[in-house]
C-alpha cells in the first residue's frame, strides 16, 4: 500500500513537474515574442533610435548645478550654460601653431638618419603595381 501510494505520488510529482516546465517554456516564449515585435515596431516607427541602441551609442544627460572658476561660483542655469557654451567655444577654437617652436623641437627628430645605408629601403620605395595589387587580392 505504502509502495503504490509512493508509486503514484512520484508519477503525480513528474506530471506537475513537466506541467510547470512546459509552462515557463510557453511563458519565455510569448515574452521572447512580444519583445521581438516590440523591435521590430520601433525599428520601423524609430529607425535611428534602434540602431543607436544596437550599437549601444547612448548619450549620457549631464547636469550641473554649479561650476566653481578661479574666483566664483556659479549656480544660476543661465550663465552656466554660457560658461559651458564659452569654454567649448574657445577649446575648438582655430590655434595657430607656433612654427619657431615646432621647427626647433621636432627638426631633429625628422633628420635623415645618416648611418643607414639608404640601399637597404630601395626595394620598399619602388612603386607598386596594379597588377602586383591584383596577384595580391
Amino acid at each position: 500500500m505504502i509502495l503504490t501510494w509512493i508509486n503514484n505520488t512520484q508519477k503525480e510529482w513528474k506530471t506537475l513537474h513537466k506541467a510547470r516546465d512546459i509552462e515557463n517554456y510557453t511563458h519565455i516564449q510569448q515574452q521572447i515574442t512580444t519583445a521581438t515585435e516590440k523591435r521590430c515596431q520601433a525599428l520601423q516607427t524609430q529607425p535611428t533610435k534602434m540602431i543607436n541602441s544596437i550599437l549601444d551609442r547612448h548619450t549620457d544627460y549631464i547636469s550641473f548645478d554649479n561650476i566653481k572658476t578661479e574666483n566664483d561660483l556659479i549656480t544660476d542655469p543661465k550663465l552656466i550654460k554660457n560658461h559651458i557654451k564659452n569654454h567649448f567655444d574657445n577649446w575648438t577654437n582655430y590655434h595657430p601653431i607656433d612654427e619657431q617652436i615646432f621647427n626647433n623641437t621636432w627638426k631633429n627628430c625628422y633628420k635623415t638618419n645618416t648611418s643607414i645605408n639608404p640601399q637597404h629601403y630601395r626595394e620598399t620605395l619602388k612603386i607598386i603595381t596594379s597588377e602586383e595589387v591584383l596577384s595580391t587580392l
